[in-house]
């Protein structure tokens, strides 16, 4: 699995680019680069740092145990969407948890589903640690 971030800085953003020319199927990455609401590529599940799919995007196409892309794995996030597809063309589901190695609090998201994570016991959002993907 490769994993990517884009650094602000500018040989940063070089490095960034060429490795995201080069990124194969199954893998996990991140860009801090503001986007339209809700974009996610098809097949993927995208998580952002700010409510209505806005913000800094991480999204991921593979099962991850322990999501440790530097980033991805500090954010709170505050929006989701499964814009997921099997490789047969089936929806799939997707589990998220708080925990390493599918442990702590689960989340779970339905094919299609555009929702927001913050809550009362959650008002800044909540960090994901590790993504299964799912039949149901």
């Amino acid at each position: 699995m490769r994993v990517t971030h884009r650094w602000g800085t500018a040989l940063g953003a070089i490095a960034a680019t060429a490795s995201a020319l080069l990124i194969a199927p199954g893998t996990a990455q991140a860009a801090d680069v503001e986007r339209a609401a809700w974009e996610c590529p098809k097949g993927y599940v995208c998580f952002w740092t700010k409510a209505g799919g806005k913000g800094t995007r991480c999204y991921v196409d593979v099962d991850i145990p322990r999501w440790t892309t530097a980033a991805c794995n500090d954010y709170r996030f505050m929006s989701v969407f499964n814009n997921a597809k099997t490789n047969t063309g089936e929806p799939a589901h997707v589990r998220s948890y708080r925990g390493y190695d599918y442990t702590g609090e689960r989340h779970h998201f339905v094919p299609g589903a555009k929702s927001g994570l913050a809550s009362d016991p959650n008002p800044r959002g909540v960090r994901m640690r590790s993504v299964a993907w799912a039949w149901s």
